[in-house]
């Protein structure tokens, strides 16, 4: 998929990605200090799920291609709604979980931009690839 996006991308596109990685990054912010407080970031954090959603299915749209959209969804091991779910159980487990993933978004907006497809392709792989595995495994509780 990353290839054809960096393939098809538009500047308006490239330029939606930028603009919901601004507003993640705004809610980061929020959560992070809201959190350090003891306050409530249930809503935050909610709404930063939702910008990343709407961060993927951006990204799959510049590859101009609904048939391989499809038939990616159709692979997906995890629903939606069950790895939004895992998420939020893994984030009440660590608040810190999931943070470090997204300076990758940036980098693949670069490599959109660049046109650089195989650069793209990479960033998104392994960005699945560790996304999975952080929502497969279950950090080990310490015995008492």
């Amino acid at each position: 998929m990353a290839r054809f996006a960096a393939r098809n991308a538009t500047p308006e596109q490239l330029d939606a990605l930028d603009a919901i990685l601004d507003a993640a990054d705004d809610l980061l912010i929020v959560i992070v200090t809201r959190h350090g407080k003891g306050e409530d970031v249930e809503r935050h954090l909610s709404a930063l799920l939702d910008r990343m959603q709407e961060f993927n299915d951006t990204v799959n749209a510049c590859a101009h291609n609904p048939v391989l959209i499809r038939l990616l969804e159709q692979t997906q091991v995890f629903s939606r709604s069950e790895r939004r779910a895992l998420r939020l159980e893994r984030i009440a487990e660590d608040h810190r979980f999931g943070l470090d993933r997204y300076a990758t978004h940036r980098a693949l907006v670069r490599a959109l931009r660049e046109r650089d497809s195989a650069t793209a392709e990479r960033l998104v792989i392994e960005d699945a690839q560790g996304g999975l595995a952080a929502l497969r495994t279950r950090p080990r509780k310490e015995q008492a």
